[in-house]
């Protein structure tokens, strides 16, 4: 009998031909959700049948035996079915099947290897023996009928970018299905928690509904709390329309996370579609966002699945795989609470592990949530992707924010998406009632001495930056013991900490002195609430964002105060933060500005897109070229130049030498360490890494992974080096 992997630890073999129809019907399952079942069929029967060589059957034997065998003596079997895909007509399944262990290639690299491969023996032979077996059914002559039709449709360009999608998505199929078959014979017990009951949509729905009515019954009855109510409803009445793509504008603090839940969670009920997805920037974000829901739904219902919360494909140092991380590997949850790194990294990906959820992504509810945060120099590909996935693969997509870009416009700058409908239809009303605060713009830049200044005649207020070096000057400048700093020199761990004095210093009644300096990273998501905002000339949206952390339940007896100021020795992020800058400064000296006003941020984005290059021309010049492998190491949201270093705050250093004891004892360094360990992390540019290893300020550790800090950690604000003033180190 011939096997597709060697015994399991009942002893059992897997025998090739199960593998092959059990991967094939999944495959088929799982493609049927994007129109492709018959061509994932032929991918699930086909991935495999270079194992039907003797050089793979006798590799399997000596593993089962326990004899080493070389990997040039393994046989290599992915080309085999590339090489039958090839033959029928099917050069779009062949990138699938070859890359279904390795990783989608690149179109040249994949044809040249392809050309030798069709004309060795060993697998013309092989192919003749499948046939024999009748492992190499195929459903048509030629592969191509089995296209769907709108492959075909538009231009050339624009056929050749929804082909590459749709190769991505089959990938995704097969990887699954594959996996998923291999895991049901070699951990039967982890196959079977995948089984575990989860809610369906309606049931999510109803306990979102009920969660909902009861805080509207314990909320007071201000008009702040009437119009969130509305806004509330008006989602719930509009979740009935036709899928595609909506834009849902309120104002910070109006409940836009919830409303944009209970429209997701109706639609999906309202149109059959299987899980809702919400992506947002940042995850501080996501730990809130996923622990609000668990509250709501059960812990079993949502997935949070982003760079912070790590869900490897295997880790044999831990002797059971829990239930949720089975379910990151493929996002097969009706909840999940991810990035929009997440999200765009895995959409554009060429490797197995990201993309394996990729098809779960069909039929799905995708809520932006702070839309305006999606990339500049990337933002056409994602928009092309969105509308694809909406055109083609039965998505809707929700556009949340406050600050609504200006997505659905088209022209020389942008091609942006297509019928975009509001949720709420005429958003300004409640912008106007949930006016908390006044604007004030000073003529003449300000130093960090008179923002301290301005700073320390008040007893409570946040004044944010857009720099490290900056928010270090400024919290230098103030003098005051007791102010609060916030930077991401600190290590999460110590900004926890610094999060909760401030929400216990600011909560309502309670008068305590509460200064704060902190970068961007307070603007979204986080719950604050102070009398007084100043922020530094920024982004516009950013500026917005700020103003929603000043008055947020509106409480005050006037206005809260946001002053928008000029530093005179400030510094910008290069790239298109500064653009976005230079356009804000632009909109701001305009007479009679408001800023409340949403339609003003349509013509901020709209000056914004054309200014900076939001085309992302390289991109999509690779994913017609069906340039999978450059591609994937091209994209990328943020910038992934950065390494950890670990740093000594608090009880951190016993953590530390727990995790290297365990290793030397073990040899490994599992994810539960590494979560215990992530909270004292920070990141550093390699560049400055290499800087401060030569100072001796960082220490490589080898048996972890990462740097040990070894300059100093003040306890405001957070990483130093010894021998240098902190505000240098961050220059």
């Amino acid at each position: 009998m011939l096997h597709s992997h060697s015994p399991n630890a009942q002893g059992q073999w897997r025998p090739l031909d199960a593998h092959l129809q059990n991967t094939a019907q999944d495959a088929r399952t799982f493609g049927a959700a994007f129109n492709a079942g018959e061509l994932a069929y032929c991918s699930g029967l086909w991935h495999d049948l270079g194992k039907l060589t003797p050089e793979f059957q006798a590799y399997l034997r000596d593993c089962a035996e326990g004899v080493p065998t070389p990997r040039r003596q393994r046989g290599g079997h992915s080309s085999t079915g590339a090489v039958w895909a090839l033959e029928h007509g099917g050069d779009f399944l062949a990138f699938v099947l070859a890359g279904h262990h390795a990783g989608l290639r690149d179109s040249v690299d994949l044809w040249n290897y392809l050309q030798k491969s069709k004309n060795d023996p060993e697998i013309k032979e092989t192919l003749g023996r499948a046939v024999e077996l009748e492992l190499a059914d195929s459903p048509a002559n030629d592969l191509r009928t089995l296209l769907p039709s709108w492959l075909s449709q538009g231009t050339k360009h624009e056929r050749k970018r929804k082909t590459e999608l749709f190769v991505r998505m089959l990938f995704s199929a097969l990887v699954d299905a594959d996996r998923l078959d291999a895991e049901s014979h070699t951990n039967p017990d982890a196959a079977a928690l995948r089984h575990t009951p989860v809610p369906s949509i309606p049931e999510l729905l109803n306990a979102f509904i009920e969660n909902q009515d009861e805080l509207i019954r314990s909320a007071e009855n201000t008009a702040i709390n009437q119009a969130r109510r509305e806004m509330y409803e008006t989602c719930l009445k509009q979740a009935g329309a036709a899928p595609g793509i909506f834009r849902l504008a309120m104002p910070t603090g109006a409940g836009k996370t919830r409303a944009a839940i209970g429209f997701a969670l109706k639609h999906a009920a309202s149109h059959g579609l299987r899980r809702v997805i919400v992506a947002v920037p940042y995850t501080t974000i996501t730990d809130q966002t996923a622990a609000e829901y668990r509250k709501i739904f059960g812990p079993e219902a949502v997935l949070e699945h982003h760079s912070a919360v790590r869900h490897p494909e295997h880790d044999r140092s831990e002797e059971k795989v829990t239930q949720r991380e089975l379910v990151a590997q493929n996002w097969d949850a009706p909840m999940i609470v991810t990035t929009t790194v997440q999200l765009f990294d895995s959409l554009f990906s060429n490797q197995p592990t990201k993309c394996r959820k990729l098809h779960n992504i069909a039929k799905s509810v995708i809520v932006l949530d702070e839309a305006q945060t999606l990339p500049l120099p990337l933002l056409e590909p994602i928009l092309d992707v969105l509308q694809d996935l909406v055109d083609h693969y039965g998505v809707s997509v929700v556009l949340s924010t406050a600050t609504q870009p200006a997505l659905d416009e088209s022209s020389r700058f942008l091609k942006g998406l297509r019928q975009v409908r509001d949720i709420i239809r005429q958003p300004r009303r409640y912008f106007d009632v949930l006016k908390r605060v006044r604007y004030e713009i000073p003529d003449q830049p300000w130093s960090w001495e008179r923002v301290a200044a301005e700073m320390n005649q008040l007893e409570q207020c946040l004044t944010v930056v857009n720099t490290k070096k900056d928010a270090a000057a400024l919290y230098k400048a103030l003098g005051d013991p007791d102010a609060l700093h916030l930077s991401t020199l600190m290590c999460p761990a110590h900004r926890q900490e610094v999060l909760a004095m401030i929400k216990e210093h600011t909560r309502s009644g309670n008068q305590a002195p509460c200064r704060v300096v902190s970068t961007q990273l307070v603007e979204a998501g986080v719950d604050i609430d102070f009398p007084a905002v100043f922020r530094a000339l920024g982004p516009l949206d950013s500026i917005v964002q700020a103003a929603g952390r000043c008055n947020r339940e509106g409480l005050l007896k006037r206005p809260g105060r946001v002053v928008v100021f000029q530093p005179a020795d400030g510094g910008l992020p290069l790239g298109a933060y500064r653009s976005a800058t230079a356009e804000a400064e632009k909109i701001l000296a305009k007479p009679n500005l408001d800023l409340d006003a949403p339609e003003l941020f349509r013509e901020y984005f709209s000056s914004l897109y054309q200014a900076a290059d939001v085309r992302g021309k390289r991109i999509q010049e690779l994913r017609e070229a069906f340039k999978f492998e450059t591609l994937a190491k091209e994209f990328h949201i943020i910038d992934d130049t950065t390494e950890s270093v670990f740093v000594n705050y608090k009880d951190s250093h016993e953590l530390l030498e727990q995790a290297r004891a365990k290793v030397r004892a073990t040899g490994y360094f599992s994810k539960k360490d590494w979560q215990r360990l992530q909270p004292f992390m920070v990141n550093l540019y390699r560049n400055k890494l290499n800087g401060y290893r030569q100072q001796g300020l960082a220490e490589p550790c080898d048996d972890l992974g990462f740097d040990l800090w070894k300059g100093g950690y003040d306890d405001a604000i957070g990483l130093t080096a010894e021998t240098l003033d902190p505000i240098d180190l961050i220059g």
